[in-house]
C-alpha cells in the first residue's frame, strides 16, 4: 500500500464525517443544571401518522395504561420493553400524551442510583418527579397530568440522576441544544426552530438500525401551506450536520439555515458503522485492509424510499424533487452525485463537499472505469441536476494520472482536490454552464473535516438557490 493510499484510509475512517452515534444510554452530557416509504409507511411496518398535531399524541385507547403495566413486568425485559417503544417513536412521538396524560420513559443503562424528571414545568426540582424504575433496572418512567405539566409547547427537560448527573433525554422527538447542550422538548416550540428524530430505520438490504432527524424552523406547522411549500435540505451523516458535540463541532447546519435561510426543512440519516458501504457505488480497495463498498443503491432507496417519505407525509411537505437540495462531504459527497447521475428525477442541486471521488479507482487492480469522473460522460452527458463541488486542500505539483486510469486520486493532493477539479472540468467540457447549473469553489489548504465543511456550507446553499431550488 502506498503512503497516499494509507493516509486516505485513515481519511476515510476517521475523517469524513464517521461519528458512530452511541447507543440511548450514552447521552450523559454532564452539563450544569439550566436555569429556570413511498407509501408512507416507516421501517419495519411502522405506520407513521400524517401530521405531528395528531402525530405526536398516543391517539390509541390505553397506549399509556399498557406501556406503564409493560414497564412493570419483569418478564418484559430491556430489549421487550425497546421493541414496545420503537415503533411508538415513528408512529406518534415522545413523551407519549393520551387522555389527559403524559408518560416520560427513557433507557439509561447506567443510571447513578435513583433519577427524576426534571424541566421547566417543576423547575428543575430534582426532588419533585422521582422516576419510578422497572424490574431490569435500566428503563425509568414519570406519568404527569396535563394540569401538572401546563402548556407542553417550548418546555424543556431531561433527567437528573444521583450524585448531580443531568442528561439529555436521548429518546425525545423534539429536542435542542442550548448553553448547556442538548435538551428535549416536551412539545416543539412556537417560536425558534427545533429539531426532531426517530430512532432505528431498518431495511432488509441494510440492517443497521440508523436515526432520520428533521430540522423544522422557526414557526413551521406540519400541514399548513408554507410546510408544503418549504425547499427541502436533505443530508447525509446526519449525527454530524446539526449536533455541536460531533466532531471539529459538527456542520452547525441549523445555526446556518436560522441565520438566512427561511422557509428551508432539513432532512438527515445517520451514518453508522456500515458508512464507507452504504456511501459508495462499487466495491474498492482504499487501503482498509480489504475491498469494502458498494451498497449505495441499497442506501438510496433507503433514502428514497423510507426516510424521505416518511418525513414529507409526516410535515406535509411537497413532494416536487425540484424542490429538494441534496448534499454530503467526503463520502457523503460521492453517494451525492451517485444520486444526482444514476436518479437525476429525485432531486433539483447536489451540492458535495471535497467528495471522495477517486472511489472505484483506488484499488491497485481497477480500471478507473467505475469512478464517477469517468462514468458521468457515458451515462449522463449533461445532467438536468444542477451541482455544487468544492474542496480545500492543495496540490504538490500537478495534478495528474501516474498509474495511467483515467482518475487523478494518485496526485499528490489533499481534501480530494485533483478529483474535484477533474469532475468540475469534465462537466465544463459537457457543457454545463459555470454560475447557472454547475458551481465550483476552492477554499485553499481547508482541511477535510466538520470545521471546514461547516465554515463553507452556505456557498452550496447560495449556489443551489441561484440554480433554482
Amino acid at each position: 500500500m502506498s503512503v497516499r493510499h494509507l493516509a486516505l484510509a485513515v481519511v476515510l475512517w476517521s475523517a469524513c464525517g464517521h461519528n458512530d452515534a452511541p447507543p440511548p444510554d450514552a447521552s450523559v452530557d454532564g452539563s450544569a443544571r439550566p436555569d429556570a416509504a413511498l407509501d408512507g409507511s416507516a421501517p419495519d411496518a411502522v405506520a407513521p401518522d400524517a401530521g405531528m398535531d395528531a402525530g405526536m399524541d398516543a391517539g390509541a385507547d390505553h397506549l399509556i395504561d399498557d406501556l406503564v403495566a409493560a414497564l412493570g413486568n419483569a418478564s418484559t425485559g430491556e430489549a421487550g420493553m425497546e421493541s414496545l417503544l420503537q415503533p411508538v417513536a415513528w408512529q406518534g412521538g415522545r413523551p407519549i400524551h393520551e387522555d389527559g396524560r403524559w408518560l416520560f420513559v427513557t433507557r439509561w443503562t447506567d443510571a447513578p442510583g435513583s433519577v427524576a424528571l426534571v424541566g421547566d414545568f417543576n423547575a428543575w426540582a430534582t426532588t419533585a418527579h422521582p422516576a419510578q424504575v422497572a424490574p431490569w433496572g435500566t428503563h425509568y418512567w414519570v406519568v404527569m397530568t396535563d394540569a401538572e405539566l401546563g402548556d407542553p409547547a417550548g418546555q424543556k427537560y431531561k433527567w437528573w440522576g444521583a450524585g448531580d448527573v443531568w442528561r439529555a433525554p436521548p429518546e425525545s422527538t423534539a429536542y435542542a441544544y442550548d448553553a448547556y447542550g442538548q435538551v428535549g422538548y416536551v412539545r416543539p416550540p412556537g417560536d425558534v426552530s427545533w429539531l426532531e428524530r426517530f430512532p432505528d430505520m431498518t431495511t432488509p438490504a441494510l440492517p443497521l438500525p440508523r436515526t432520520v432527524r428533521a430540522y423544522l424552523p422557526a414557526g413551521f406547522v406540519p400541514g399548513s401551506a408554507a410546510a408544503a411549500a418549504a425547499r427541502i435540505l436533505v443530508l447525509h451523516d446526519g449525527q454530524n450536520v446539526f449536533s455541536p458535540d460531533a466532531p471539529y463541532g459538527g456542520w452547525q447546519v441549523n445555526d446556518t439555515l436560522d441565520a438566512g435561510y427561511p422557509g428551508v426543512v432539513a432532512l438527515a440519516v445517520d451514518s453508522v458503522a456500515d458508512r464507507m458501504d452504504a456511501y459508495s457505488h462499487v466495491v474498492d480497495d482504499p487501503g482498509l485492509g480489504s475491498p469494502v463498498g458498494g451498497q449505495a443503491d441499497a442506501y438510496l432507496d433507503a433514502l428514497l424510499n423510507v426516510a424521505i417519505p416518511f418525513l414529507v407525509q409526516r410535515y406535509g411537505l411537497s413532494t416536487d424533487p425540484t424542490r429538494r437540495m441534496v448534499a454530503g462531504s467526503s463520502m457523503g459527497g460521492l453517494v451525492t452525485l451517485y444520486q444526482a447521475l444514476t436518479r437525476p428525477d429525485t432531486l433539483g442541486c447536489a451540492a458535495a463537499l471535497s467528495a471522495t471521488l477517486g472511489w472505484g479507482a483506488f484499488a491497485s487492480s481497477a480500471d478507473g472505469s467505475d469512478a464517477l469522473v469517468r462514468r458521468w460522460p457515458s451515462e449522463a452527458g449533461h445532467g438536468a441536476v444542477a451541482l455544487y463541488l468544492d474542496s480545500g486542500g492543495s496540490v504538490n505539483g500537478t495534478c495528474g494520472d501516474p498509474d495511467g486510469d483515467g482518475v487523478y486520486e494518485d496526485s499528490d493532493d489533499a481534501d480530494n482536490y485533483c478529483v474535484v477539479t477533474q469532475l468540475r472540468d469534465t462537466l465544463l467540457g459537457l457543457g454545463y454552464q459555470s454560475g447557472v447549473d454547475l458551481f465550483h469553489w476552492w477554499e485553499p489548504d481547508a482541511l477535510h473535516n466538520e470545521a471546514s465543511w461547516a465554515a463553507r456550507f452556505y456557498r452550496a446553499l447560495d449556489a443551489c438557490t441561484t440554480a433554482g431550488w
